[in-house]
């Protein structure tokens, strides 16, 4: 690589941190607009509760109680680990695919902008406040506070307002989802799997910590999915080639894909009746074109033809009509 195709490089990239910075910042501004009122984000919080009940996958006190009782040195490790585990390495993602996996950074980079445009619309549509926040009749700490001291809406710096009711969906499990899962895919090595043990271990995280419900998870995975599914269709109606813009090693476009022609060579035709066929294995009608052709050949031009076209040791009866012949 010289130095022009580095400087370029160099140039691409900070564009593209750019925009990666410009997007982030415009998330967390409609995250902090889709502030809803107190009572309607409750609302939607026993809602999720029940619904969870109803299912059998109301497990969050659960999981915390146990962290809390047998292992609360997790706990803190699990606060450090939810507020600065899951920007940073997403930001370090997106660097290494541009430089390493470029051929793989376009796709990828649309489906999480697409994702975090889905986020935003369901914390607009329903918002939901976290389980810590509920009344402690449910049984939820608050570890950040209670073990780390530490408040979101008072200690952490922010340009923007906080937005407390915006449980669902979990985008530290999207973002954490999207890096591992792309990683696994792209690496494509023996072990590339564990990767995936990521945003496993950042959907625990968010439970433990009484942060988000578990369906909350499956949301932030559905807004990535959402996004990847966007641009395979906006790809599918361009037809753009699965070899130029793609996810992953090996991907092929199942369908939307640009029409091939078939080369002439493979053109069925039927077959035309030839000179050299008996002209009594004709169908119907096959008289009177006998008629015509002994006009034809009787013709003076015609029989002038033959003469030139017959070689003198030729056996003229050998694939000719029998009017041919009779001439």
């Amino acid at each position: 690589m010289n130095r022009r195709e580095v400087f370029y490089s160099i140039c691409g990239l900070a564009i593209q941190l750019l925009i990666f910075f410009g997007i982030q910042q415009l998330y967390k501004f409609g995250r902090g607009k889709a502030i809803a009122g107190k009572d309607i984000a409750f609302e939607h919080a026993y809602k999720v509760v029940r619904l969870e009940q109803s299912i059998g996958l109301y497990w969050e006190t659960s999981i915390q109680h146990f962290v809390l009782t047998h292992a609360r040195w997790l706990a803190t490790v699990m606060n450090q680990y939810y507020i600065s585990g899951y920007f940073p390495p997403v930001l370090v993602f997106f660097v290494w695919m541009f430089i390493f996996r470029r051929q793989y950074f376009p796709f990828v980079r649309d489906a999480f902008y697409l994702g975090n445009v889905a986020a935003m619309t369901i914390f607009f549509l329903f918002p939901c406040a976290p389980p810590r926040l509920l009344p402690p009749s449910y049984g939820f700490v608050d570890t950040l506070k209670e073990i780390s001291g530490i408040d979101f809406y008072t200690n952490v710096k922010r340009l923007y307002p906080p937005n407390p009711y915006a449980a669902i969906p979990s985008m530290h499990v999207g973002y954490t989802f999207i890096v591992g899962f792309v990683l696994w895919r792209v690496l494509n090595k023996k072990f590339s799997f564990a990767f995936l043990l990521y945003p496993l271990t950042m959907w625990f995280t968010t439970i433990a910590t009484g942060n988000h419900y578990i369906v909350d998870g499956v949301f932030g995975i559905m807004c990535i999915c959402f996004g990847f599914t966007v641009v395979e269709l906006y790809a599918c109606l361009r037809k753009f080639d699965s070899s130029k813009y793609t996810p992953w090693p090996g991907y092929q476009r199942k369908f939307g894909k640009s029409r091939q022609y078939e080369p002439l060579s493979t053109v069925e035709v039927e077959s035309v009746p030839t000179v050299t066929e008996p002209l009594e294995q004709m169908e119907d009608g096959g008289g009177d074109m006998v008629v015509e052709m002994d006009d034809l050949v009787a013709s003076p031009n015609m029989q002038q033809g033959l003469h030139h076209l017959r070689p003198p040791s030729a056996d003229t009866s050998v694939g000719l009509p029998r009017s041919v012949v009779e001439v």
